[in-house]
């Protein structure tokens, strides 16, 4: 388990160095991010990726809320995702912005509730 954390706080490093860079150089490449072929497989990854994470967190501290916040997410991103393919642009921002703001704060709940439950098995024991 500590492999795996430490493997993705490497990446998150190396993400968070690298995305000013690539913020700066989408004007450049941004039509490459604009395909649904790429764009619909990062989505779903994320998704499963996030209910793998979301799940692993219920199945320690029993919230169910951290399941229901991460699914709301996960269905405003579908539905930006949905209207991008019918060329309906009115309110993707929106879509994504609620999306990433339920996903978020599912992960930091799913977290804290972690947190207590580690630190109260540190205390019994």
């Amino acid at each position: 388990m500590n492999t795996i954390a430490y493997i993705l706080t490497f990446s998150c490093a190396v993400h968070c160095l690298l995305l000013p860079f690539l913020v700066v150089s989408f004007p450049l490449i941004g039509h490459i991010y604009d395909l649904h072929f790429i764009e619909l497989p990062l989505l779903l990854s994320s998704i499963l990726i996030g209910c793998f994470i979301t799940y692993k967190g219920y199945c320690k501290h029993k919230k169910q809320h951290t399941l229901v916040l991460f699914l709301i997410g996960a269905l405003f991103w579908l539905a930006h995702m949905v209207l991008e393919v019918f060329h309906i642009h009115s309110s993707e921002f929106l879509l994504i912005g609620f999306g990433s703001v339920f996903v978020l704060g599912s992960y930091f709940l799913n977290h804290r509730y972690f947190m207590i439950i580690t630190q109260v098995k540190k205390e019994v024991y």
